[in-house]
């Protein structure tokens, strides 16, 4: 019986050896496990951060070419403006991009804006036709005429250049906002 205790022994020993090498074993699988876990939850919030990332950058290079192409569709307004107060008599070329800007605005700011950038288009638009007839009147000849034109583009004038003011001041408010 003590050979037969001492070899029970060596069984149990083993058996006890075998059953904590396999608990080791399991217990290893489970730490692998969680920590391979651990990485995939951090990886997936870091794909989510820089999916987050560019998306933002993506929204702010969109505002900033709003930005650039407001800026752009004010200048042409602004120089009008310019013109006028500093004394000058702007050209054709200068009230024309100056439609061209007001339409292209129309298409870059908010619809309350839109009645009016209409209104100052339509008024440039009948400064220039004011503009033409005064050449064609002082080509033919007809002087009486022209100095009733001349009349009516002073007019014209008062109500436009007010107008175009505001307007720059309201479109230039409205891009820095956005």
């Amino acid at each position: 019986m003590p050979g037969q205790a001492v070899a029970l022994r060596g069984q149990v020993s083993e058996g006890v050896a075998i059953f904590l090498g396999a608990g080791l074993a399991l217990g290893l699988v489970l730490l692998l496990g969680v920590l391979l876990a651990r990485e995939r939850a951090a990886r997936r919030a870091a794909d989510a951060a820089l999916a987050a990332s560019r998306n933002e950058t993506t929204e702010r290079a969109a505002r900033l070419d709003l930005l650039d192409r407001r800026r752009a569709a004010i200048a042409p307004i602004e120089a009008l403006w310019l013109a006028w107060a500093s004394g000058r008599i702007p050209d054709e070329a200068q009230l024309a991009d100056a439609v061209r800007a007001l339409a292209e605005a129309r298409l870059l700011f908010a619809d309350h804006l839109q009645a009016e950038l209409d209104e100052a288009m339509l008024l440039i638009v009948e400064h220039v036709r004011g503009m033409d007839w005064q050449r064609a009147a002082l080509d033919a000849g007809r002087h009486g005429e022209r100095a009733d034109l001349i009349d009516e583009e002073i007019a014209r004038e008062r109500r436009l250049k007010p107008r175009i003011e505001a307007l720059r001041i309201r479109l230039g408010d409205a891009a820095r906002m956005s």
